[in-house]
């Protein structure tokens, strides 16, 4: 409790004292701090004494105070004995501090403040201050003052009261922090001043947007603002972001024209709405000098050119720069140069498709096509332009070739089209049907234009080869614009002899080759008779010819019991389940070889090569097939030998020359052609339990004899230690291999050599293929290129040996692969020819089930390859498509599409140093010509947009005026809000949209009307706001006072 004493010094005249006594007087008030609330009081207290201190008697004490602040009682009084006197104030609900008036015995009052008055408890908010919206990155107030139910300021001069901000909205606005000034709070608690002002400051984020705030009192229901972040500060960025058209040029036609897009950026790269930009441009360009204003977007357009001359068809022609300057801030500046070019013809591009073509004598309808076009300096296709075709005289690959008609072109000259294109027809040359000989024509074709000359060489063969076709579905596109891409090969041609075959017959001459089987030959029905009768069907599509680097080669291999046996089983020959016909059977089927007369001679191995690589193999391999006899083992009994795996390492050996003095040929297609029983056993399992990273070697058998393992055993087998490696080409002798090497595995011993495998079961009667064993014979085939098949009887094994020859016979090639390069495209623009990157030129379009799609069809048409997948990885990083064909066959097709986003303007040609590649050539993917020209989108200069008036009236009927020149569609929206000492944000109440076409907009006025009864009196705002697509965003502001009387109906 504080006291307050005032002393008065003063001569008091007493009535029942004559003589004036020198007189003190002292005033205090307890409590010194009420409340505004009309029941809050606090005591006065007077203390009066004369000179010497003693306290006065009876002296009349008045006291007063202003009747708006509270009341006293008693207001006049006398002192007691001890010379006071006392009265109560009562306050009233007024805050603010009282002053007393005392007056002693009729003196002249005097004023003491004495009893403050404390409002009372907050009530309510009395002002609410903020701004509604505010530019970004800004640092504003938000003002509260609070009042009591009296209306009464809620102060702090007696006890701050504290007000909760609190930001609700996930955005980077921050309240500031009080302690050390920086903005860092989501939330803040501040006290209100001696004025009963409460502030708090906020940053706001830098992105455009709403900032919602809570406000909440303590004791008193909290309320929500919103601050509307707006990018409206100074300039600090201008880009020229587009340019219509799309690249800096344009031919000097005096129709073509530029419409250049600017936007225009504060320092927090929002756009700014409604800034103006000055423009201009250098000499020696043309005058330009228009201020153009920016929309809602931050955008802002206009028109450069045209500039047409004198000459009909043609325009000025000059480079300058266009400058761009923010007028609210010079230092920001774009320079963007363009061009009014030359547009006449400056160059021609020559190309061929396909390449590789066949002769008339294959096709006569076979041709290629040769495109010439002729571009200006920036890569434009110009019309109107004649282009001559002049064919050379061909060259051969062989000497004088049997020739009976030459090539030619179709048409000596064509005129370009609307794209720049020419085309010329290019008919091959023809051979003679008696030229046994694999010949291929050439010849130059040359385009010339205005003495320009361009070449190209198309190849013609009269033999099986690879046709390639490249093709684009547009050759004449526009920037941005997708193409899709396709390449085409096709073996084509009447055969495929470009690679000759060497081939080794590996046949199983075991007894089980006499079991029977489902049919006969006179009388005979085991299996080795089947194969006397049909092994010549196998060679049938072999070529026996003197010229050794083009024939083909082959070979027997056999594999049964060795040891010199001629041991014949009990009942095998002829009828299986009797004895009694095994010796006609065998006199009759199986007599001795003529030159060993009247004896049989046994085999010193169990696999043997009974005939090497042979050029001149018909009739020899036929008869040392027929020569084969099938013995026994007699100390096997009644079972059979089948070392198939040693008679297929041996067949592999002689394939590559190990051990033998063979010319080897690594340039022909290498194939062993293994006929069978299934149920192998000396030497055991041939893939020696590969499972597809090694070998099985726990089953690897080392210490039993190789020809003494269990005939029913599946899993051992019988490692080799010597095999042939294959270095560049070369086979090298490997010694002392070890058993977990993977050549154990004779189908990886075959791949590295590139020798092919087929496989052929041949079981006995009414025996089924054991699934583990079939799952073996088909590995050994189908890894190393091959095919699996099973024989079951005479006819059936003469089919296969025609699909096995006919395979061979028609592979154009193996390991056929192709590489379309893009690291270099070559871009006619600029008036130079340029070489950039494939992904610099165009984007790859991945599109689910279209690109990338690959296909492969046999030469019956039917699908029998179709995959899809994505290459972006494949473009971005290596800019090479790649692809595996496969083995391609007579009449196969094999296609590859795929999808490009050009990025470039100007001509390119596709496929520069692309091939497809086979074991023995390389071809050259023709290059298809793509023309992208620049995008003209259509754009148009920003239009302008004003409000003109806006008035609101005493009714409440807002009419406005809008002026806007464009031809989008015109939006206006309006707004209210509460104005007076409490902010309201804006709420809108009424949207119109206008239709402008055709300039119908160029002043568009209405009005909207908003009820009085639902905002009730007091002070408000109106806004309005208008905006197009092409226009700059422009707003209004208008404010009216509504006064509203009531009326009581009485009865």
């Amino acid at each position: 409790m504080r006291w307050q004493w005032y002393v008065l010094v003063s001569c008091i005249l007493a009535v029942s004292v004559v003589t004036p006594v020198s007189a003190g007087l002292q005033v205090t008030a307890f409590p010194e701090w009420i409340v505004a609330n009309g029941i809050s009081t606090s005591t006065i207290t007077v203390k009066i004494t004369n000179d010497t201190g003693d306290p006065i008697e009876g002296a009349s004490v008045k006291f007063d105070v202003n009747a708006t602040m509270g009341s006293l009682a008693p207001q006049v009084t006398k002192t007691s004995g001890d010379g006071i006197a006392s009265t109560i104030f009562t306050s009233k609900t007024v805050s603010g501090t009282a002053e007393i008036f005392i007056a002693v015995n009729s003196s002249t009052p005097e004023s003491y403040p004495l009893v403050n008055i404390d409002h009372d408890t907050p009530y309510s908010l009395q002002m609410l201050d903020y701004p509604n919206s505010e530019t970004v990155g800004t640092i504003q107030a938000i003002s509260v003052v609070l009042q009591d139910i009296h209306g009464n300021i809620v102060d702090a001069r007696k006890d701050p009261e504290f007000v909760i901000f609190t930001i609700l909205t996930r955005d980077g606005s921050r309240l500031q922090n009080s302690s050390d000034l920086n903005f860092t709070n989501i939330s803040t608690t501040n006290s209100n001043n001696l004025d009963g002002m409460v502030v708090t400051n906020i940053s706001l984020d830098t992105e455009p947007g709403d900032t919602l705030i809570q406000v909440k009192p303590l004791g008193l229901a909290d309320r929500t603002i919103k601050i509307e972040r707006i990018a409206d500060g100074e300039p600090f960025y201008i880009y020229a972001v587009r340019r219509d058209p799309s690249v800096p040029y344009v031919p000097a036609n005096g129709e073509d024209y530029f419409v250049i897009t600017y936007q225009l950026f504060d320092q927090y790269m929002n756009v700014l709405n409604n800034k103006k930009i000055e423009l201009e441009a250098e000499i020696p360009g043309e005058p330009w000098y228009p201020n153009i204003t920016t929309t809602y977007d931050g955008i802002a357009a206009e028109q450069y050119g045209p500039f047409p001359n004198e000459t009909p068809g043609r325009g000025k022609e000059f480079k300058t720069n266009l400058i761009a300057t923010a007028q609210d801030n010079k230092s920001v500046i774009s320079i963007l140069p363009v061009e009014f070019y030359d547009p006449s013809p400056a160059n021609l591009i020559l190309s061929v498709n396909p390449r590789n073509i066949p002769s008339l004598d294959v096709n006569n309808t076979s041709h290629a096509v040769i495109t010439g076009m002729v571009v200006d300096n920036h890569g434009k296709g110009v019309g109107g332009q004649t282009v001559n075709f002049y064919s050379a005289f061909p060259t051969y690959s062989v000497l004088s070739p049997k020739v009976t008609a030459l090539p030619y072109l179709t048409s000596s000259m064509n005129v370009t089209d609307e794209y720049g294109f020419a085309y010329g027809t290019f008919i091959p040359g023809e051979f003679n049907a008696s030229e046994y000989r694999s010949v291929t024509g050439q010849c130059n074709v040359s385009g010339i234009w205005n003495l320009i000359s361009r070449n190209v060489t198309p190849i013609w063969k009269n033999y099986g080869y690879l046709k390639v076709t490249s093709w684009v579905d547009n050759s004449s596109i526009i920037e941005n614009q997708t193409v899709k891409v396709g390449v085409e090969v096709y073996a084509d041609g009447p055969s495929f002899n470009s690679l000759p075959i060497d081939m080794i017959f590996c046949t199983d001459r075991g007894a089980s080759m006499l079991w029977d089987t489902y049919d006969g030959y006179g009388g005979s029905s085991d299996k080795m008779q089947y194969l006397y009768n049909n092994s010549e069907v196998i060679f049938n599509e072999l070529n026996e010819c003197p010229e050794e680097a083009e024939c083909d080669r082959a070979g027997v291999v056999s594999f049964g019991p060795g040891n010199r046996s001629i041991n014949w089983p009990d009942k095998w020959p002829g009828d299986d389940v009797t004895a009694t016909d095994d010796s006609s059977y065998i006199a009759s089927y199986y007599p001795p070889n003529s030159e060993t007369g009247t004896t049989y001679v046994g085999y010193e191995d169990f696999a043997t090569v009974d005939s090497g690589l042979e050029y001149d193999f018909k009739p020899l391999v036929n008869d040392t097939i027929n020569s084969l006899r099938p013995f026994g083992d007699p100390w096997k009994g009644d079972k059979a030998n089948v070392p198939l795996r040693y008679g297929l390492y041996k067949s592999i050996n002689e394939m590559i020359g190990l051990g033998t003095t063979e010319k080897t040929r690594p340039e022909a297609i290498r194939a062993i052609i293994i006929l069978t029983d299934p149920e192998w056993n000396d030497w055991g399992e041939p893939t020696a339990g590969w499972d597809g990273i090694s070998v099985k070697t726990v089953y690897a058998e080392t210490k039993k004899a190789p020809w003494k393992l269990p005939e029913s055993g599946l899993n051992a087998w019988v490692p080799f230690s010597t095999f042939g490696r294959n270095v560049n080409g070369q086979v090298t002798e490997d010694n002392n291999v070890p058993v977990g090497d993977i050549r154990q595995n004779m189908a990886n011993y075959a791949s590295e050599h590139e020798i092919i495998i087929y496989s052929i079961a041949y079981p006995k009667k009414d025996n089924n293929v054991d699934e583990a064993r079939e799952e073996v014979l088909r590995h050994l085939s189908e890894s190393t290129g091959g095919m699996y098949f099973e024989a079951r009887n005479g006819t059936n094994l003469k089919t296969i040996f025609e699909v096995i020859g006919r395979d061979l016979r028609q592979r154009a090639s193996i390991n056929t692969t192709a590489e379309f390069n893009f690291t270099s495209v070559k871009l006619y623009t600029n008036e130079t020819i340029e070489d950039w990157g494939g992904n610099d030129t165009f984007n790859y379009s991945y599109v689910p089930f279209e690109s990338t799609k690959i296909q492969k069809w046999n030469r019956s048409g039917n699908l029998t390859q179709l995959i899809y997948r994505d290459d972006t990885t494949n473009w971005t990083v290596d800019q090479k498509l790649k692809f595996d064909l496969g083995t391609m066959f007579i009449g196969d097709r094999w296609m590859a599409n795929f999808t490009l986003i050009s990025k470039k303007v100007g001509t390119v040609e596709l496929f520069e140093n692309s091939y497809i590649y086979t074991d023995d050539d390389q071809i050259i993917v023709p290059k298809p010509i793509i023309q992208t020209g620049a995008t003209r989108r259509g754009d148009e200069p920003t239009a302008d947009l004003e409000i003109k008036n806006f008035i609101v009236t005493n009714s409440l009927n807002l009419d406005y005026l809008i002026q806007y020149t464009g031809n989008e569609t015109l939006h206006t929206r309006l707004f209210y809000r509460k104005g007076g000492r409490i902010t309201g944000d804006w709420k809108q109440f009424a949207a119109r949209n206008y239709e402008c076409t055709d300039g119908a907009c160029l002043e568009t006025s209405d009005d909207a009307v908003i009820s009085k009864w639902l905002l009730g009196s007091g002070d408000y705002e109106f806004k309005i706001e208008a905006w197009a697509k092409d226009a700059p965003m422009d707003y209004k502001t208008n404010s009216t006072s509504l006064k509203r009387k009531f009326y009581i109906l009485l009865r």
